[in-house]
């Protein structure tokens, strides 16, 4: 069934009505390698005549690239089989994508269900060959609130923060006026050996 609102006054805690065939059931095919092409052996479907002359000259009309009468070359070559590296991705349906889908998962979990929208962008990398993201996107990741902190211990932070960066600045200002008196040292001294 493509119904996606569960009914529960009808269907019970379940929401939905429970199928004769309780087994796993294919819902995706996932193939690489190389595949044969349909049209093996055939003759091309671009070669084939019109039926009638009004869709010949809406053709010799669209053919026309540049306006001078030119027309387009039709590739009449069939491809047998695809390369070894092909990649094929299958879904059975795509309600799962659905706005509604997402919002009913969403509202089941109490947060925001991008499993599908994962998936999707999972099948394009993987198509694409970029099995480097896949670990990386793979990967849950959750929000890791901070624990709830008392007005006091909130002061103590803000002025620790504060501190730090004074701190901070300070020490590099110290630094740099050792620098500078150095550097003046040496030129002072490469002055007075200059004189002598």
């Amino acid at each position: 069934s493509l119904e996606l609102q569960p009914n529960f006054e009808k269907y019970g805690d379940v929401g939905f009505p429970e199928g004769d065939e309780k087994q796993r059931q294919l819902l995706g095919v996932v193939l690489e390698g190389e595949f044969e092409s349909y049209f093996k052996g055939k003759i091309s479907p671009l070669m084939v005549a019109p039926e009638n002359e009004n869709e010949t000259e809406d053709k010799d009309l669209s053919s026309e690239a540049d306006g001078k009468g030119n027309k387009e070359a039709i590739i009449t070559r069939i491809i047998d089989k695809s390369p070894e590296s092909a990649r094929l991705i299958v879904f059975s349906s795509n309600m799962f994508l659905t706005d509604i889908a997402m919002q009913l998962a969403s509202g089941a979990m109490r947060t925001r269900y991008e499993g599908p929208v994962t998936l999707i962008e999972n099948s394009i990398d993987w198509s694409l060959e970029d099995r480097g993201l896949l670990s990386i996107r793979g990967r849950g990741h959750f929000a890791r609130t901070l624990l709830p902190l008392s007005t006091s211990t909130q002061v103590v932070y803000e002025y620790l923060n504060y501190g730090l960066v004074l701190f901070g600045l300070a020490l590099v200002w110290f630094l740099r006026r050792i620098m500078a008196r150095k550097s003046q040292r040496r030129y002072q001294k490469i002055l007075t050996e200059g004189r002598a």
